[in-house]
């Protein structure tokens, strides 16, 4: 369901990079409008990213706790 960030993290960073971006060109536009629509876009756009991320943080957590018993 979630991306595999670690699959390609460049792929990944880019398409990051592309959503975080969206809002900002809608407010260049100054059209109020498109910034409402770009930001909704871009937010429901990376929630699977940052979802991913948190995600293998986690796994990471989990892994370091289960070194140290």
């Amino acid at each position: 369901m979630f991306p595999d960030i670690n699959a390609n993290p460049k792929l990944h960073n880019t398409i990051l990079n592309v959503l975080m971006a969206l809002p900002l060109l809608g407010l260049m536009s100054g059209k109020p409008t498109l910034m409402i629509t770009t930001t909704v876009i871009a937010g429901i756009g990376a929630i699977p990213y940052f979802a991913a991320m948190a995600g293998e943080e986690a796994k990471q957590a989990a892994e370091k706790r289960g070194r140290r018993r």
